[in-house]
């Protein structure tokens, strides 16, 4: 942009923009005068047609109508320079936009001035050997170390065993294992009855063996009970 108007040189669109802005608040300003000096004509006007004073009316009205001319032309005056300043305006926002950009590239240039395609290029190679060895890495953890075992073998010697296991093999086998030898089952307590002051006989604790009565005392029975069926039916 230019510098001030002082020395004879082009005014900046600043300075451009705020002439137009002072010209236009000055011609609003005189619009605004004739329009009262016009409503003032039109007040005399109908003032001297009201005392039959018919050519004085008509001269005010010739005024009123010279003012509103000039009004007309101020306005028009006023948009021109109302367009003038909207130019500017645009045209200070184009230059901003320019000079952003300029910005921007000579900030893009410093950037890249910094990086080099080379060392880039040995970085992204690193990083992808890097990533291949440990990938390789991976893939030898995961792999199954006992590969080299066949099934059959180890089954063969398995049966083997078999016929090999002897009686101190289990105890060492539960010693490897950190079995723990169950412990012996406790034995079931027997309720025993609260003692009371009364002396109770004790139950026997073996079942009583009933022993078999003897036939003959069995028949006499029988024959004592008949008896005594028959009375009591007589």
């Amino acid at each position: 942009r230019g510098g001030g108007g002082g020395g004879g040189g082009t005014p900046s669109a600043a300075e451009s923009l705020t002439a137009l802005r002072g010209r236009i608040s000055a011609l609003d300003k005189r619009i605004e005068f004739l329009e009262k000096k016009a409503q003032a004509n039109l007040v005399a006007a109908k003032r001297f047609h009201g005392a039959k004073q018919k050519s004085k009316a008509m001269t005010e009205l010739a005024r009123k109508r010279m003012h509103e001319k000039e009004i007309d032309k101020l306005r028009v005056s006023v948009a021109n320079l109302e367009q003038q300043a909207f130019a500017i305006e645009n045209a200070s926002t184009s230059i901003d936009i320019v000079n952003g950009l300029k910005i921007a590239r000579q900030a893009n240039q410093d950037i890249q001035k910094q990086i080099n395609v080379e060392d880039i290029e040995t970085l992204r190679e690193d990083i992808e050997e890097q990533m291949q060895m440990q990938e390789e890495v991976n893939d030898i953890l995961s792999t199954n170390m006992y590969t080299d075992m066949d099934d059959d073998d180890l089954l063969a010697e398995l049966d083997e065993l078999d016929d090999e296991i002897g009686v101190g093999d289990d105890d060492l086998l539960n010693e490897l294992a950190g079995e723990v030898t169950p412990a012996p089952k406790a034995k079931s307590k027997v309720f025993t009855p609260p003692t009371s002051s009364v002396n109770l006989p004790v139950a026997p604790s073996a079942t009583p063996v009933r022993r078999a009565a003897p036939v003959e005392d069995e028949d006499e029975d029988a024959r004592a009970l008949a008896a005594l069926q028959a009375e009591m039916e007589a």
